[in-house]
């Protein structure tokens, strides 16, 4: 575990890859080490690979923990976004909501603007 002082974070950097990341997840000291992270932290963030590259997404929204699905904008089409949707729902994974990268709002000057005139 490290401590990123400035940001009052700690985290667990990735170290070297695993040559069968999917052992890895399915392991009992895996499951005990998320266990004991969730009775510890407010929040525990696991970020893996895109759900419809490998399983890490679903393996790990197995675990009891909430799932955020990351979707890019004007990257991501519809049926990729569903197609994930399905296999995190299958896999019985708690989806609480989505994450936009990359928005870029057609109203950002009129926006901008709008915040400016409220404070």
């Amino acid at each position: 575990m490290q401590r990123a002082e400035n940001l009052e974070l700690d985290y667990i950097a990735r170290g070297s890859a695993h040559p069968d990341p999917f052992k890895l997840l399915t392991t009992d000291q895996f499951s005990r080490l998320i266990d004991a992270l969730t009775l510890e932290y407010d929040h525990v963030i696991i970020d893996t690979p895109p759900v419809l590259s490998v399983a890490d997404a679903m393996l790990v929204g197995q675990l009891n923990v909430s799932t955020l699905l990351v979707v890019r904008q004007n990257t991501n089409t519809m049926y990729e976004i569903e197609t994930g949707l399905s296999h995190l729902k299958q896999s019985g994974t708690n989806l609480i909501g989505f994450i936009i990268n990359d928005w870029k709002s057609p109203h950002a000057y009129y926006s901008y603007y709008a915040e400016s005139a409220e404070t």
